[in-house]
C-alpha cells in the first residue's frame, strides 16, 4: 500500500546524466549534462525539483571554455566516444527531465570545471 507520498529523484554535483533539452527552434532532445548545483538536494525543504547543469558535447572544437572529458576523469561508468564538458553552457533543468544517470567524475576533474567556471566564465 502506497503512504501517498512520492520520492523526487536524488541528484549531486559531480553526476553525469542524460536529460531531454529543449532547444531554442523548439525541438527536444537527448543530450549529457554536468550537474553543478550542490543544493539542490540538500538546503530545500522538500528539494528543489531544479538541477544546475553543463552541457557535453561530442563536438571536439579547440574552445577555450571547453574541458575535455576522458574516460580516466570518470569515477563511474564511461563515456561512448570522446566529449567534453561546456563551461560557458549553464542552465538548468527540471529534475522530472532526467532519462538517465550515466555515472559521475572524479573530484579532481570537478574541480577543475569549477576553477574554469570561476575565473574565466563567472569571474569570480
Amino acid at each position: 500500500m502506497s503512504s501517498g507520498t512520492t520520492t523526487r529523484p536524488r541528484f549531486e554535483a559531480r553526476e553525469v546524466l542524460l536529460a531531454k533539452i529543449a532547444f531554442p527552434n523548439g525541438e527536444i532532445k537527448q543530450r549529457p549534462i554536468l550537474v553543478i548545483s550542490k543544493f539542490s538536494s540538500v538546503i530545500f525543504n522538500p528539494p528543489s525539483s531544479i538541477l544546475i547543469c553543463l552541457a557535453i558535447t561530442s563536438n571536439t572544437n579547440s574552445d577555450p571554455h571547453m574541458i575535455q572529458i576522458r574516460n580516466a576523469d570518470m569515477e563511474e561508468n564511461t563515456f561512448p566516444r570522446s566529449s567534453q564538458v561546456v563551461c560557458d553552457n549553464i542552465f538548468t533543468i527540471l529534475k522530472t527531465d532526467v532519462v538517465k544517470r550515466i555515472g559521475k567524475v572524479k573530484p579532481n576533474f570537478y574541480e577543475t570545471v569549477i576553477g574554469m567556471l570561476k575565473t574565466k566564465i563567472l569571474d569570480i
